[in-house]
């Protein structure tokens, strides 16, 4: 098969998932624009973290699929997943660079 064609299928291919991670990167962008000095904490090493749990929470709303989706399920697993990743986070006092050492 032509190089060509295996470049666009599996570009083709992963679309959706490209766009996904750009959407949510977008989010996190528009977020740190917003709230710069917290979002400081997440991204700046040797920031002394004072980002909670709560005041994390409070940067962003849940826009739920209606009750009784099929993505309804996926999301709550997902937002739950991610929250006590957070309380962990913050428990732990975590850093992004403790966390990579």
């Amino acid at each position: 098969m032509n190089i060509a064609i295996k470049h666009v299928l599996i570009g083709y291919r992963n679309l959706p998932a490209i766009a996904q991670f750009r959407e949510g990167a977008s989010i996190i962008m528009d977020l740190a624009c917003k709230h710069p000095c917290q979002m400081q904490q997440l991204f700046v090493a040797g920031v002394a973290p004072t980002l909670s749990f709560t005041s994390f929470r409070q940067l962003y709303d849940i826009r739920w699929s209606e009750e009784g989706a099929n993505r309804r399920a996926e999301e709550e697993e997902t937002v739950f997943a991610f929250e006590v990743c957070l309380l962990k986070c913050e428990r732990q006092s975590l850093t992004f660079q403790s966390a990579h050492s």
